[in-house]
């Protein structure tokens, strides 16, 4: 498993993991949003995976953005920060499923109404990343719960939602964005971490 700074095995399955893409075409450009639930995506992995977006998507580089949801309860992709090496042919898996995601939502284009909102959320996030001792910056560790020290920089607590509806005002999709480090679940079972939780489908909500 992938995130922390010693080696994890699987020991069971919390929530599933899912690539999610959205295309949308303005005019003649065609862009793609998509996010993996994994930690992180080395380069050459996201490299091979918008030439595959390219050649079979005909969406240009620049116009497709590739992201981690960054759970630290997902597979580890390389030696980044764990330990350890990606399971055989794991990286082949990965790059085409986003590729596919990509395709699959490409060929679903349909006329749609795009907006934008925003909330503030105070009380969640904080800034781990502390003020010591000579103006050296530490990162939050457990054994300075108890020491007083001042956050190095801000906290952002906005929640940011692009929201996309078709011409009947049926929801289609949503991209959040909020500063909060995936890093709540913990332990030895896959899970998306509290970015899964976020995606109900609509015909739940």
């Amino acid at each position: 498993m992938e995130g922390y700074w010693y080696a994890r095995s699987a020991s069971g399955v919390i929530d599933p993991l899912f690539v999610r893409a959205l295309v949308l075409a303005v005019g003649d450009s065609i862009n793609a949003i998509v996010t993996a639930d994994l930690c992180m995506l080395p380069h050459d992995w996201l490299d091979e995976s918008v030439k595959y977006i390219q050649n079979r998507s005909k969406i240009q580089r620049a116009n497709a953005f590739v992201a981690c949801s960054h759970t630290h309860t997902g597979p580890i992709t390389g030696q980044l920060i764990s330990p350890g090496e990606a399971e055989h042919g794991y990286r082949e898996f990965v790059v085409r499923r986003i590729a596919d995601v990509v395709e699959l939502a490409r060929q679903r284009l349909t006329p749609v109404r795009v907006s934008m909102g925003e909330r503030v959320a105070p009380g969640l996030a904080f800034n781990r990343r502390l003020l010591g001792a000579e103006g050296k910056v530490i990162t939050f560790k457990p054994d300075t719960c108890a020491v007083s020290l001042q956050p190095a920089g801000p906290v952002d607590h906005r929640v940011r939602v692009f929201y996309v509806e078709d011409s009947d005002g049926h929801p289609i999709a949503a991209v959040v964005n909020f500063g909060l480090h995936p890093d709540l679940t913990g332990g030895t079972l896959i899970s998306a971490d509290y970015p899964g939780s976020w995606r109900i489908p609509w015909s739940e909500c």
